[in-house]
């Protein structure tokens, strides 16, 4: 009896992906802001603040989940997960929409790191754990092609009114909530609870950032092909609009993107096999830092064909790189170093998110995108060198 629950573990984890990313906003939501009254900086500052709480937040979130359960965490973050949009389709001020922001932020760090935790205990549980990068990989696919659909609905439905789609995006989100009380807490080793709780989350950050370089460059590697392609996401707006594709598209457009990087994650652990995982690891930031390059001299339309590259790299990245990670981690520590990645993520985004923006604005999209190139480019040499010498490659 309890197998057969604790199998439902992984449709419930896929259903809470998909109506958690069910995000109609997303396409109408620069405009939704403008309307408040906001201008375009504060748009960013709003931005930009999600980026920050959640990166303070990651960390302590995930060590909640580690100490005091995934299925707990996870059924918190689904509770501010709608909280967080209902209370974003009534306000109308800058302030309000930071402190929307806020427990949009709070939501996501309590869900990260938990859920593929959970997914890996589960797996690991039923003696199933060679298949965890195909699980997550099906679980990064719903996520895509859920957010693909609402994008598409979005614009469809802001035509009623801007605020009309979080309506709906909050209704949908509660859904999940019942579905996360209904998970069954996999059988795992726990962290010592003698040890006072500050010590214990020092010992684990100590543990994946010095004790074990392997985990260490990991994680700094998956953080950074994370932090590439959503340094990369933010410009995709700018660049449809100086490739001249109509207002009306960037829906459409967003959403092949989502499918297609969910098509490949469905398929990440088949991809995985054929390229080899050395090969796969050499590849997802290279390629990733090349399309920025690429991207800076696309002509007109084909810039669309390059924006597809990140998507395909980020449907392998989060199922194939999570499993060695979770592979090489403890039960009793791994929501908190699946968190840690996301807090370096944050962190990189914070620095260089801003600083690609500025030269953007003060001197164009191609100088922008080239400078991005280089500095990912670096990263990946850097990081890819030091995985070598350990024997992660």
């Amino acid at each position: 009896m309890r197998i057969e629950k604790l199998r439902g573990n992984i449709w419930k984890l896929y259903t809470i992906q998909a109506l958690r990313w069910f995000l109609l906003s997303v396409p109408i939501l620069v405009p939704f802001y403008q309307s408040n009254g906001l201008s375009i900086q504060q748009v960013l500052i709003v931005q930009a603040s999600f980026g920050v709480t959640l990166a303070l937040l990651e960390i302590p979130t995930g060590f909640i989940a580690d100490m005091f359960g995934r299925k707990r965490a996870i059924v918190l973050g689904m509770i501010v997960w709608p909280l967080a949009w209902g209370f974003y389709s009534v306000s109308h001020s800058f302030e309000a929409f930071l402190l929307a922001e806020g427990m949009l932020a709070l939501g996501t760090a309590l869900l990260s790191g938990a859920d593929s935790a959970l997914l890996f205990d589960t797996l690991t549980e039923l003696e199933e754990s060679g298949t965890y990068t195909k699980r997550e990989g099906i679980m990064n696919t719903t996520w895509n092609v859920s957010e693909g659909v609402a994008s598409v609905l979005g614009g469809l439905l802001a035509v009623v009114s801007l605020r009309f789609p979080m309506y709906i995006q909050a209704v949908v989100a509660a859904l999940a909530i019942p579905v996360a009380l209904s998970l069954i807490e996999p059988t795992r080793k726990k962290m010592n609870e003698t040890t006072g709780k500050v010590r214990l989350l020092l010992q684990t950050l100590r543990f994946a950032l010095i004790e074990h370089s392997e985990i260490k460059w990991l994680t700094i590697y998956t953080a950074s092909v994370s932090c590439a392609g959503i340094t990369f996401l933010w410009f995709i707006q700018p660049r449809l609009a100086v490739a001249g594709v109509p207002l009306a598209w960037f829906g459409v457009v967003w959403a092949a993107l989502q499918f297609s990087s969910g098509f490949v994650s469905s398929q990440a652990q088949k991809i995985e096999m054929i390229l080899g995982r050395k090969t796969t690891l050499y590849l997802l930031l290279p390629v990733t830092a090349l399309s920025f390059v690429l991207l800076a001299y696309a002509p007109g339309i084909f810039a669309i064909a390059v924006m597809f590259i990140p998507f395909l790299v980020r449907g392998l990245n989060i199922p194939i790189l999570r499993d060695y990670v979770n592979r090489r981690t403890p039960s009793e520590l791994r929501a908190t170093v699946l968190s840690l990645s996301g807090l370096i993520m944050r962190g990189m985004f914070v620095i260089i998110g801003p600083l690609v923006g500025f030269i953007h604005d003060q001197y164009s999209f191609s100088t922008a995108f080239i400078t991005a190139g280089v500095v990912f480019g670096v990263i990946s040499v850097v990081s890819l060198a030091r995985m070598k010498t350990l024997r992660v490659l």
